[in-house]
């Protein structure tokens, strides 16, 4: 099963660890851990990194420092960085939209700057920039829902702009009253959705999108995540799904849920011509 939140910066001393201690305070539901990109020995935090987060109820009198491992990677459901260059340093390991950074978290752009040997003043500058896109970042957390009526023309409109064989209002209101239709919104945007059907004991993945716009802020895996756990409670132990096999980021992000490449349908796609890779997961014991 897969962890919560891993936060990342590089000694993993001072932001990241003000990070996890500051998200765990804030968070209701899911916890978060943090580690480093280069830590050569397990160290304590910093002592003004102690008293910075302090002011949020935070505590880090028992953290010591970890190396983060291809594990990791693997294992946790979201991966926040302190840079933009740590997020790509971890994507050349796994390019999966998970690792984010935490100005992405909050919906925003720039990075948290490495207050390692300033003073408590510094720090606690640093800390408030966290504890401000942490507490954005958990106010803004889209959740999946099952699309409603009113959406039907809204998912017809992304239909056009990011498949060739663009599916009718008129079907996506069906599907959408089948309650085979998932979405994902900032506010009341849809930023991405997911159909999908189930026959006997057999799921599928018919489409997923995401916004362009709001691409690599884990919103795909959260809504391929809801369908297979809605085709979960319909008694499915299996799911399929096909892809475009020049489709990095979506495969990478479908081996990160364990579906397993299981053939593949030659110049199956149009618009270009191209090959599509079928993908298979057991749900039985998710």
């Amino acid at each position: 099963m897969s962890k919560d939140v891993l936060f990342v910066c590089s000694g993993n001393t001072c932001r990241s660890p003000m990070a996890m201690a500051i998200f765990n305070t804030l968070s209701k539901e899911k916890k978060a851990l943090s580690a480093g990109i280069s830590v050569a020995y397990p160290s304590t935090a910093a002592e003004n990194a102690k008293v910075a987060v302090k002011k949020y109820g935070a505590s880090l009198d028992e953290h010591m420092s970890k190396q983060i491992t291809p594990d990791d990677l693997k294992e946790y459901a979201l991966i926040i960085t302190m840079t933009n260059s740590h997020k790509e340093f971890l994507r050349t390991y796994l390019d999966d939209d998970k690792i984010i950074t935490l100005a992405e978290f909050a919906g925003e752009n720039g990075d948290v700057s490495d207050p390692y040997g300033g003073n408590l003043a510094l720090y606690e500058d640093t800390a408030q920039m966290i504890y401000e896109y942490i507490k954005k970042g958990l106010e803004n957390t889209n959740d999946c829902t099952l699309a409603k009526s009113e959406d039907a023309q809204k998912l017809a409109e992304m239909e056009k702009k990011y498949f060739s064989d663009a599916w009718s209002e008129k079907i996506i209101a069906d599907e959408v009253a089948k309650e085979r239709v998932i979405v994902i919104k900032d506010k009341e945007n849809i930023v991405g959705y997911c159909i999908f059907m189930i026959a006997a004991d057999e799921g599928e993945i018919l489409r997923i999108a995401v916004d362009n716009k709001q691409r690599k802020k884990g919103y795909g895996k959260k809504l391929l995540s809801f369908a297979i756990d809605e085709m979960k409670k319909h008694n499915a132990i299996s799911v399929f799904l096909e892809v475009r096999a020049a489709n990095r980021a979506a495969r990478a992000l479908y081996h990160s849920i364990g579906f397993e490449e299981i053939g593949k349908r030659t110049n199956y796609y149009t618009n270009p011509k191209e090959d599509a890779i079928i993908y298979k997961l057991e749900i039985k014991e998710r």
